[in-house]
């Protein structure tokens, strides 16, 4: 039985500091159809912190109080949308841009408060994605 799962990519990142950088987020329906996904990362935000999330083609955001959400000051981001009529296989949900703070290694993690729900409305992940950053202090920049 294949899981259903919400992943990052890349998986493993070095980036300066003071840059942006972006991590996708897929969505995969292992043996199921899936048509919402509430998403929830969490980073370190002495680190890190979050620009934008942009939403892949065909997904539609739902606007409700607490499915969206960008806290660089506990580094959290949720991000909420359905896929109508649902879809199986892997597609991407989004796109999250980072800015790099500072020099160190952040871990970004799909939370165990995130959602894969099925066509009947039940949860169906069964596995969480993370990414590791590394930020590495810029180099000094040549006259």
């Amino acid at each position: 039985m294949t899981l259903a799962a919400l992943l990052l990519v890349p998986q493993l990142l070095a980036v300066p500091t003071g840059s942006e950088f972006t991590l996708a987020l897929s969505a995969a329906a292992g043996t199921t159809t899936i048509g919402t996904v509430e998403a929830r990362l969490v980073f370190d935000p002495a680190l890190l912190s979050v620009e934008r999330f942009t939403l892949a083609p065909g997904w539609l955001a739902l606007p409700e109080p607490g499915y969206e959400l960008v806290d660089n000051a506990r580094g959290v981001l949720v991000e909420t949308a359905g896929y109508p009529r649902g879809f199986t296989g892997t597609t991407t949900f989004g796109v999250v841009t980072f800015s790099a703070r500072r020099a160190g290694q952040a871990s970004v993690v799909v939370a165990g408060a995130s959602r894969l729900l099925g066509a009947g409305g039940e949860d169906v992940l069964g596995r969480a994605g993370e990414s590791v950053v590394t930020v590495e202090t810029r180099p000094p920049s040549r006259p």
